[in-house]
């Protein structure tokens, strides 16, 4: 009974053991042929991953990119960022590294690169600062040859300008061999010699175009011996000197090469002595109907109390005379404005001839009339002569004051008004009453082309009477000065001779002493 039982239980125990074994090659067989339709990529299932994530190994689930890697959205794979950037936190792009970092690969940090090293290509190197010491080296090198050359240009110039000033100077008393020892310098410093040549060129027309006549040479005996004999009279008159000077078959300075344009026929300025030609320092306000004595002796008066040396632009010297009244291709009156007005300016100070105080010619003519209204517009300097000169006086000096021009008189003209003056408030009233008829609109010219000119110019500025008022305001304050400067030299004066009868006294009761003792 027993045995049948467990017969049957054996058999029932190894069907099922069976049973097991069939299910179990069932299912490998089942799993085989998975795998070979898994290794077909044609029938392998796709998963869309999400951003940042990627499918995992075994392709069921997405996971996570790792450190230093990042997918897109769509990306069915996670990859490196390119080098200097990172992984955004998370992981759907790649962000730049800031300045001075660097990234390394298989990382998500931003590695710094500190000074003096340098970020190059996502790598912190070393080997630029050779390259920078180098570089800055060769920067030095280069800038320091860079200054050496403009300082050693800018030093040349500066000789050039300095030997350049030097020839200036020379060549108001050139010579033959003035020009060659500078010449050898100027080219040795790299001027050439076309340039040199055109340097000479201009300072000898700036020159001819500046130079004044010195007060020395109008009042020496050359000039007189000159006007003298041209003129064929004693005493005459600057408008007779222009006849005999220019308008005769041999006009002075016909033959000379004129400096400012290169033709022949130059200034007289330019044709006498070099010794009697420098920079101009007064401008002379005068008119060509004086006489060579009327001037003469009022330069002799100014000459007394002159610092310093003296050059006046005179326009009978200073102009191209032969120009203007022989080639009549020019007048008195080209560029007045510019030319009277620069000059003015660039001398400085005005010396203004009067022929006498009572009714001096010196007003009606418009030219002067001019000068001094322009003198008085554009302030410029001046000083007030010492006007008396008795020769058993002692010199005062200048009386210094704030007028734009110095007036000078013949001395018997000065003497004149100097009496004139000392006779109280009538003489004075007489002296302002003669001086104040200023009539710029009646005034004349030699030339009625200038004589156009200039009240043209005084109508269109300004007007007559505006003018006329200016002129005898100056002319008042002159006279105004002049008696200031009369009565503090009579004053003087009778100081002087106080002290001296004083002096006469005790000399006198001295000697009376001296006689009673003796007896």
């Amino acid at each position: 009974m027993a045995l049948p039982r467990l017969l049957a239980l054996l058999m029932a125990s190894s069907c099922h053991c069976l049973e097991m074994c069939c299910r179990a090659f069932q299912k490998g067989a089942e799993l085989r042929e998975a795998l070979r339709r898994w290794r077909r990529p044609s029938e392998r299932p796709k998963l869309i991953s999400i951003s940042g994530r990627a499918p995992g190994r075994n392709n069921l689930m997405c996971e996570r990119c790792g450190v230093g890697l990042y997918a897109p959205p769509a990306r069915s794979f996670c990859q490196e960022c390119p080098e200097g950037s990172t992984p955004s936190a998370d992981r759907t792009t790649c962000e730049d590294c800031p300045m001075m970092h660097y990234s390394v690969s298989g990382m998500d940090e931003r590695l710094p690169c500190n000074l003096p090293l340098a970020v190059v290509d996502n790598r912190c190197v070393w080997w630029h600062l050779p390259l920078l010491a180098l570089g800055l080296g060769a920067l030095g090198v280069c800038s320091g040859l860079v200054f050496f050359w403009i300082h050693s240009r800018k030093a040349k110039t500066k000789n050039i300008e300095r030997i350049l000033e030097e020839v200036y100077m020379e060549l108001w008393d050139e010579q033959p061999n003035t020009l060659d020892a500078y010449s050898k310098k100027l080219y040795g410093l790299g001027l050439r010699k076309v340039n040199f040549d055109q340097h000479i060129s201009g300072m000898r027309a700036l020159q001819s175009q500046r130079a004044g006549v010195s007060i020395g040479y109008l009042l020496s005996a050359d000039f007189a011996q000159l006007a003298i004999q041209r003129t064929g009279k004693d005493d005459p008159t600057f408008t007779d000197m222009k006849t005999c000077f220019w308008l005769s078959e041999d006009p002075i300075g016909e033959d000379i090469i004129c400096p400012r344009d290169g033709r022949p026929g130059c200034a007289l300025v330019d044709w006498i002595p070099r010794r009697e030609r420098r920079e101009q320092t007064h401008f002379m306000s005068w008119t060509w109907k004086y006489s060579l004595q009327q001037v003469r002796s009022a330069l002799g008066t100014f000459q007394e109390n002159l610092v310093g040396p003296c050059y006046f632009f005179m326009c009978f010297f200073a102009n191209n005379q032969y120009r203007i009244l022989v080639e009549e291709s020019s007048s008195g009156s080209d560029n007045l404005e510019e030319v009277f007005e620069t000059n003015l300016k660039r001398i400085g100070r005005m010396v203004a001839i009067l022929d006498t105080w009572d009714q001096p010619t010196y007003l009606t003519r418009v030219w002067t009339v001019y000068e001094q209204f322009v003198a008085s517009t554009i302030q410029i300097e001046a000083t007030v002569g010492r006007c008396w000169n008795h020769p058993s006086f002692p010199k005062l000096g200048s009386f210094a004051a704030f007028w734009k021009v110095e007036f000078i008189m013949p001395k018997d003209a000065s003497d004149h008004m100097q009496r004139q003056i000392a006779q109280g408030s009538d003489g004075i009233d007489e002296v302002i009453e003669a001086i104040s008829q200023v009539d710029s609109e009646e005034a004349k010219a030699w030339s009625i082309q200038d004589e156009i000119k200039v009240k043209s110019l005084i109508q269109d500025s300004v007007g007559f009477d505006h003018v006329d008022a200016h002129v005898t305001n100056v002319m008042i304050g002159w006279i105004g000065g002049v008696v200031r400067q009369t009565c503090r030299e009579l004053l003087d004066r009778a100081r002087y001779e106080k002290v001296l009868k004083k002096r006469d006294r005790r000399q006198a009761a001295g000697d009376q002493r001296r006689k009673r003792m003796s007896l």
